[in-house]
């Protein structure tokens, strides 16, 4: 009960493995930030660019990420040293799993953190206590509901535990059942709220500004954005599509499953800008990104808009399911780099986990607490920009290095026997010159993004 002999989960069924990586991926950053940045940086423009960057890096490092968790079991540490070590090369390469699964440890935290407002704000809308508030009521709300830490806390935790107990149950009956589950119900909330919003928001106005491209808009800046988007969605760089390789059947056309998520990733992104901007322009309200989106726009359009309580309420829960699909999927890296080195079972290791991520979240809150004029927002804002301009073009990076330089070739070939070699010389040919490059461009500019 409380030591393993083996790591090794497999899912039968392929549909899992693609559901995994769709609620992994979706993403809070869809949610909040990628249709946002379009409008502001060049509309029509930005999503060519955007989708573009997608399939020429993003889909690049996936795939890799996919080809070296095939190598072993035990999570993306061990595959990494495995898939090393069969190419002739260091073991200490190993050390690239242990970076990834650290980054995994820092997004799921910064995740939890904005998990306890979401909860709380949807509850709260879903109640009516949004109904007929202004922009200034709504900002007076949410300073109170983040110096409350007592109440966001506990709901951070209460999500933390209940995906500490679904990944207790197991890689099959658990963690696969729940993939389904978030997947199909962010599927149906996102048709209900389109309809919605198409029912109930200004589209032609939303339209507009998401979609037309405007020149005087399109800088330097929107290739720099368009790249920073790709290179930080589809949970790149963090260790979960290595991990859901090792779970996936052989016979899973990896090539394939990366384009078809891609293709997703981008639909969810355009549909979530469909759902908030008509009822954003609907209520005369400046559009805006990022947290002022998710935490004051939207509150105040669901609660001056018709049904916006039902509705703001199933907003939020399909932002609650999306977070907790990626989080899921990031804790699962982290326990299984534990039940890998210590041999300990789910059992033990989840547990243990947990109580490491609750630890990290109540220091946090401590540290908030011991500081003037600091909230746990600037946390996640923090977070965010340190994954997103150094520790995940590293592991990109370091992917696109020991795959695309360091690797055997016809091990590559054994590992993509379901794909062309047209398609693998041509994926090749990206994550060696083209990935590098995208990633060193992150790592020296991607700071300007913030200025």
């Amino acid at each position: 009960m409380f030591f393993i002999s083996s790591t090794h989960d497999v899912w039968q069924s392929r549909t899992t493995f693609f559901f995994g990586l769709i609620a992994a991926t979706l993403g809070l950053g869809n949610v909040w930030r990628t249709a946002g940045l379009a409008a502001e940086h060049g509309g029509g423009v930005f999503w060519i660019v955007y989708t573009l960057l997608m399939v020429l890096i993003a889909v690049p490092i996936v795939l890799s990420e996919a080809v070296v968790g095939r190598a072993a079991s035990g999570g993306v540490a061990n595959a990494v040293e495995v898939f090393a070590q069969r190419s002739g090369t260091p073991r200490r390469w190993g050390g690239l799993g242990l970076f990834a699964a650290a980054s995994a440890l820092l997004a799921a935290v910064s995740l939890l953190l904005t998990s306890g407002w979401v909860i709380a704000v949807g509850f709260d809308l879903a109640k009516g206590e949004f109904a007929a508030v202004s922009l200034l009521q709504v900002g007076n709300y949410f300073q109170a509901l983040d110096a409350n830490h007592d109440r966001t806390l506990g709901l951070s935790l209460s999500v933390l535990a209940g995906l500490i107990a679904v990944l207790m149950v197991g890689v099959k009956r658990g963690l696969g059942v729940f993939v389904w589950l978030v997947s199909l119900l962010v599927f149906a909330l996102v048709f209900v709220l389109v309809y919605h919003s198409l029912l109930a928001g200004d589209v032609a106005a939303a339209g507009t500004y998401l979609f037309k491209t405007d020149a005087n808009a399109v800088t330097w800046k929107t290739f720099l954005y368009a790249l920073m988007q790709a290179m930080t969605t589809l949970c790149l760089g963090l260790g979960v599509v290595s991990t859901y390789a090792t779970y996936a059947s052989k016979e899973v056309p990896l090539g394939r499953v990366m384009l078809a998520i891609c293709v997703f990733d981008v639909g969810f992104g355009v549909l979530a800008g469909v759902i908030a901007y008509p009822l954003i322009f609907a209520q005369d309200i400046t559009p805006t990104g990022g947290l002022s989106l998710l935490f004051i726009a939207l509150p105040k359009a669901y609660g001056n808009i018709v049904q916006g309580d039902l509705m703001g309420g199933l907003y939020y829960l399909m932002t609650l399911l999306v977070i907790s699909g990626t989080v899921i999927a990031l804790l699962q890296v982290v326990v299984t780099l534990i039940m890998q080195r210590t041999r300990l079972s789910r059992f033990v290791a989840a547990p243990l986990v947990g109580l490491c991520v609750a630890g990290l979240l109540w220091a946090i809150y401590e540290w908030i607490e011991s500081q003037t004029g600091y909230s746990a927002w600037l946390a996640v804002a923090l977070s965010d920009r340190l994954l997103s301009t150094i520790l995940l073009p590293l592991v990109a990076l370091g992917f696109a290095l020991l795959v695309g330089w360091q690797a055997n070739t016809v091990g590559l070939v054994r590992a993509l026997d379901r794909e062309s070699h047209t398609f693998i010389r041509l994926w090749m040919g990206l994550l060696k010159y083209l990935v590098p490059l995208a990633s060193l461009i992150l790592l020296s500019l991607g700071w300007l993004a913030y200025f």
